[in-house]
């Protein structure tokens, strides 16, 4: 099993055995489900039966609006809940996008930092610089950063403006980035397992609530 495969397995491992967020997803599933049935079906409650008495509703609608409160309550629930779970996700798809991506990396081999924005960190680091740690920001709609602690500087902070063109970071190389944090973003959240798990929760309340209001 590669590294990928298993931080992919680790992660999904971690979501479900979080009883918090495995139990606001079986929520947000039954109430979506009884939301999009009733926009769907057109179907209206008038009655609810219980072992000790029978319950009419004067006002069905009332009561579809009170379940799409319920259901936007427990997506806010749920959130917090699966939030530590969105930075290991967006990790992961920053390191895919940086390695992968050819923006920048280290060479283990080479013992240097390569790729698009490899010129950045010989511009601000010293030498030894394999154990800095650096962060992808993401500000705005359109402004992107990268701060980074050098080895020999492990309390410090550097920040990098992406958004400052040079000779050698010009606009299309930053266009391309945003292009490719795209591509990255959409592959980990749509097409990989755990994306699925973690993201599948609110796509199926947002659908359930927009068809609601909808037919509102």
């Amino acid at each position: 099993m590669t590294k990928e495969e298993s931080d992919k397995s680790d992660l999904i491992s971690k979501i479900n055995e979080d009883n918090n967020v495995v139990s606001n997803r079986k929520l947000i599933a039954i109430f979506s489900f009884i939301l999009l049935a009733i926009s769907l079906s057109g179907a209206v409650i008038k009655e609810a039966n219980t072992f000790i008495f029978k319950i009419e509703f004067s006002n069905p609608l009332n009561l579809t609006h009170l379940l799409a409160f319920f259901l936007i309550v427990i997506t806010l629930r749920y959130y917090t809940y699966a939030s530590k779970f969105h930075k290991e996700l967006r990790d992961a798809w920053v390191d895919d996008l940086f390695e992968n991506g050819g923006f920048f990396y280290y060479d283990v081999e080479e013992q240097e930092f390569r790729g698009r924005m490899s010129w950045h960190m010989y511009q601000e680091s010293a030498n030894d610089i394999e154990k800095s740690k650096y962060t992808y920001s993401c500000k705005f709609f359109f402004v992107r950063y990268i701060y980074y602690s050098p080895q020999q500087y492990p309390n410090s902070r550097f920040k990098i403006e992406l958004t400052k063109f040079t000779d050698k970071w010009r606009l299309k190389d930053y266009l391309y980035l945003l292009l490719c944090e795209l591509k990255y973003q959409m592959k980990h959240t749509l097409l990989r397992s755990e994306g699925v798990e973690l993201f599948s929760p609110y796509f199926l309340s947002i659908i359930a609530l927009f068809l609601h209001l909808w037919n509102y």
